[in-house]
C-alpha cells in the first residue's frame, strides 16, 4: 500500500520537523536494537483499536524492563498521536508508528531503564481497508527461523530476520513470505499473522509458535467467532498450507489480505472479503 511521509514527528510529546536531528549518537535503538515498535491505523483523529494497542505496549514495556516516566499513560499517548495527526493535517487514513527505546547510557548493561517514544506518521491512500484485487503469491522463507521466546509476541526493532525475508521475497518475485520458527512450525509472514480456512474452521498459529500477538489477529478472531466460525489456535507445518481452502493475512494497516497462490495451489477469498466489510463497519 503506497504511503506519503508527513512533515512533523513527535519525540516524548515534543513535535518537530521530520528532517531535523532527533537523536544522539548514544541512542540505544541505533547501538543495540534495544526497543520495540507499535504500528497503528488511524482514520482522521480516530484510532479504532487503540485500547488493544496500548495493552500490547504495556506488556512490552514490562517485558523489556523499561521504567515508564510518570507522565506516560494511555491518555498522554493518545493525545500525542492526535496532536501529530492534526499538525500533519492527516485527515484521511494514517499509518502511525511508535518506536520505544531505552534511554542512552551503558554498553550492553544499561545505566538508565527509562524509555523514550518517537512517533512518525504516513498518509494512506484510502480512508478504510481495501481487499487486494489480486491474490498474494507467497512461499516459505527458508534461510532463517524465528526464535520462540518471551519477546516473540512483540515487534522488536532488531528485525534482521524480516529484512532478509523481504530481500528473499523481492528476489523471488513473491508478494509475501511465510516465516517458520526454530521448530519448523508455521509462525507468521513478514508483516502479518496468518489464517487458514479448512472445512468451515479457521486455523491460526498459537502464540507458543512465536508469532506476534497481533491487534488485528485478536480483532479478526473476535469477528469470526461472532459469525459462528470455529477458531483453532495451534501448531502446524507447511503441509497445512497446501491443504487449506483459503489463506489470508492480517495486520493493523491492511486489515486483511487474501492469498491467491502458495506454490502450485490456488485459493478463494470468501472469508477475507466478508472480514474486510465487517472491519470497515467497525471503523466508521
Amino acid at each position: 500500500m503506497p504511503v506519503t511521509k508527513d512533515q512533523y514527528v513527535c519525540l516524548n510529546g515534543l513535535y518537530m520537523i521530520s528532517d531535523g536531528h532527533s537523536f544522539y549518537t548514544g541512542n540505544r535503538a541505533f547501538l543495540y536494537g534495544d526497543g520495540f515498535f507499535e504500528t497503528i491505523f488511524a482514520t482522521g483523529s480516530r484510532i479504532p483499536f487503540f485500547d488493544l494497542h496500548f495493552e500490547r505496549i504495556t506488556k512490552a514495556i514490562q517485558q523489556y524492563n523499561f521504567i515508564p516516566d510518570p507522565s506516560f499513560n494511555k491518555e498522554k499517548l493518545r493525545q500525542d498521536i492526535e496532536g501529530l495527526i492534526h499538525r500533519n493535517k492527516s485527515y484521511t487514513a494514517t499509518r502511525i508508528r511508535i518506536t520505544f527505546f531505552r534511554n542512552e547510557g551503558g554498553l550492553f548493561t544499561p545505566t538508565d531503564n527509562h524509555f523514550s517514544w518517537f512517533i512518525n506518521s504516513e498518509r494512506l491512500p484510502t480512508d478504510g481497508f481495501e481487499l487486494n484485487k489480486q491474490g498474494l503469491k507467497i512461499d516459505v522463507y527458508p534461510d532463517l527461523k524465528k526464535n520462540t521466546d518471551p519477546f516473540s509476541a512483540f515487534k522488536n526493532i532488531s528485525a534482521q530476520l524480516y529484512v532478509q525475508a523481504g530481500l528473499y521475497k523481492h528476489k523471488n518475485l513473491l508478494d509475501e513470505c511465510i516465516i517458520l520458527n526454530n521448530r519448523h512450525e508455521v509462525c507468521e509472514s513478514i508483516s502479518s499473522n496468518i489464517f487458514l480456512v479448512y472445512q468451515k474452521k479457521v486455523f491460526t498459529p498459537a502464540l507458543s509458535t512465536g508469532c506476534v500477538d497481533g491487534v488485528m489477529r485478536k480483532t479478526v478472531t473476535g469477528i469470526l467467532k461472532n459469525q459462528g466460525y470455529t477458531i483453532k489456535e495451534g501448531v502446524f507445518d507447511i503441509d497445512a498450507l497446501r491443504e487449506a481452502e483459503e489463506i489470508f493475512l492480517t495486520n493493523a494497516i491492511n486489515g486483511v489480505r487474501w492469498v491467491g497462490a502458495f506454490r502450485n495451489k490456488r485459493f478463494y477469498n470468501f472469508v477475507a472479503k466478508a472480514l474486510i466489510k465487517e472491519l470497515n463497519n467497525m471503523i466508521q
